[in-house]
């Protein structure tokens, strides 16, 4: 399947969970503001960036200018022995459709890491401190990426379903992956099913 961007939207309020703890061995924490090189490792890694230095480049644009927000946004999970096998940040957009959302933003779990029972509780962890910012989410990903679809849609988020593109995208993801709120978007939010 050819990869297609999508966006999902997390409805209003964002409720807070109850935590998940991390596989024994390790820990979730968040990232400190001189990691940028781990960030850009694991990013890089997973096919982010076509090298290290791209990614490191985006971490400088991006969130090097904030370095407080970076303390309390982004979140690593690692080993006990501090490897960092994972990151996400809980990042935000001004002008997101009209307002202020909060941006659940670069989930990454090193290939060797995953199915390991990481990506959960990093994800809740992210959600639960999104919340304290934020009432609303977004986030942005594509149609290669069905696990981390599905576990979106388990944890809330919605297809942003706007234009014949966002439909057509979210029925190639459909036809791999089988999940009810997705299959009841699709039906509710489409006029014409045959399109």
């Amino acid at each position: 399947m050819q990869s297609q961007s999508v966006t999902m939207l997390h409805p209003e309020p964002l409720p807070l969970r109850p935590a998940l703890p991390c596989p024994n061995g390790f820990r979730i924490r968040y990232l400190r503001a001189d990691e940028g090189p781990v960030w850009a490792h694991i990013e890089h890694i997973v096919n982010e960036f076509v090298n290290a230095d791209a990614a490191l480049d985006r971490f400088q644009w991006e969130f090097a200018p904030f370095p407080l927000q970076i303390i309390q946004r982004c979140l690593v999970v690692e080993t006990t022995s501090g490897e960092v096998v994972g990151t996400t940040s809980v990042w935000y957009h001004p002008a997101f459709q009209g307002g202020l959302w909060g941006r659940l933003h670069w989930v990454a779990i090193l290939p060797e890491y995953q199915g390991r029972g990481l990506a959960r509780p990093l994800l809740v962890a992210a959600l639960n401190r999104m919340a304290v910012f934020h009432q609303r989410a977004f986030l942005d990903s594509d149609t290669s990426r069905i696990k981390a679809l599905r576990l979106y849609l388990d944890y809330g988020f919605r297809p942003r379903l706007q234009s014949s593109k966002d439909y057509a995208a979210w029925r190639l993801v459909a036809q791999q992956l089988q999940h009810p709120v997705l299959q009841q978007s699709l039906r509710a939010d489409n006029p014409a099913d045959s399109v």
